[in-house]
């Protein structure tokens, strides 16, 4: 069994959103020192696969992100001679991409999402024009 280095935990803790002044929103009001009891649990032994993955999943939503960049700076672009590009479709499976990694890397550490960058598309299965 192994720990999370304390950058890994600083690093988990921007990820799933949660604020760094540590004051978190629960549901029987405010909590100054909600971190500092998620941050505990944080501290426990991990085997090296989890400590592995975790790294793999910074890594996959490091590229999200990239990616994301490129999309936004690129979107002015409406198709091609050939291909119609589809913004709004590549910006939504790539939030639903990371919001599934930000998933992955909570239930691993055991630690709820508090705030999400990726948010899931809204579920329509019927598109009307």
């Amino acid at each position: 069994m192994a720990k999370l280095d304390p950058s890994t935990i600083e690093d988990i803790f921007i990820r799933l959103g949660y604020p760094s002044d540590g004051t978190i929103l629960l549901q029987t009001g405010y909590a100054t020192d909600g971190l500092i009891l998620l941050q505990r649990r944080l501290e426990e032994d991990y085997s090296q696969a989890t400590i592995d993955r975790v790294s793999v999943i910074f890594d996959e939503l490091d590229e999200i992100d990239e990616q994301k960049k490129e999309a936004r700076q690129s979107s002015m672009a409406g198709s091609t001679s050939h291909t119609k590009l589809n913004w709004k479709l590549h910006l939504q499976h790539l939030n639903r991409d990371g919001h599934t990694l930000l998933e992955e890397l909570a239930r691993r550490v055991n630690l709820p999402i508090y705030w999400s960058k990726y948010p899931p598309a809204k579920r329509h299965t019927t598109q009307y024009q």
